[in-house]
């Protein structure tokens, strides 16, 4: 599925609100279908669309960690194959604020991360930020800004990752309604913008 332009404009990220799709996935995959734009990359754990808990539209991403000592990942490219890039990494603008913002809700033990990491065509860059989230059992919104660098093609986003020694047994969390919206664009990134749209249509 390609991105159209209007969907690169709003800066919305591909199932950012996990409306397509059904299932579940234990172990690395894509969660229902390639076209999901979503992957578990470690598989100490389960992720699924649910259905019974959301904060918008009528089903968000849930995981469930099964190991206390594993690592349990989502993020929507394969990490061990970058040429998953092309067609699930979120293209942005180089040297480019951007605002991300996401909605979760976890069991109230142990808070999930959330990371965001650059990449060019076809290599890792830097990561933009590593963050811990609270342990809310209501819907939370976390938000934050980053900036893209000078050599930034892509973005890979990990709505939710437990680390081994985080979280035990049976630890979940939900995530929904994730957005990527631009904010602002430098004078160097401004004259990027045609190649760049002609690349996510």
């Amino acid at each position: 599925m390609a991105r159209t332009t209007s969907q690169f404009r709003s800066g919305l990220l591909m199932n950012g609100n996990f409306e397509t799709g059904s299932g579940s996935q234990a172990g690395a995959g894509w969660i229902g279908s390639e076209f999901n734009f979503w992957r578990m990359n470690d598989a100490a754990g389960t992720a699924s669309f649910d259905t019974s808990t959301f904060h918008g539209g009528s089903q968000s991403l849930k995981i469930v960690k099964n190991s206390a000592g594993g690592v349990l990942s989502i993020n929507n490219i394969n990490d061990t194959d970058l040429t998953t890039l092309a067609y699930h990494g979120l293209k942005v603008l180089p040297s480019t604020s951007y605002n991300y913002s996401i909605w979760y809700k976890t069991d109230g033990t142990t808070g999930p991360r959330i990371q965001l990491h650059e990449y060019s065509s076809s290599a890792f860059l830097q990561t933009y930020f590593n963050t811990i989230l609270s342990t809310p059992t209501v819907w939370t919104n976390y938000q934050t800004t980053f900036t893209t660098g000078t050599a930034v093609v892509n973005v890979a986003v990990v709505p939710g990752r437990y680390n081994g020694g985080e979280g035990g047994d049976g630890t979940f969390a939900y995530f929904d309604d994730i957005q990527i919206q631009q904010t602002s664009r430098t004078t160097a990134s401004a004259r990027s913008v045609a190649s760049v749209r002609s690349a996510a249509v």
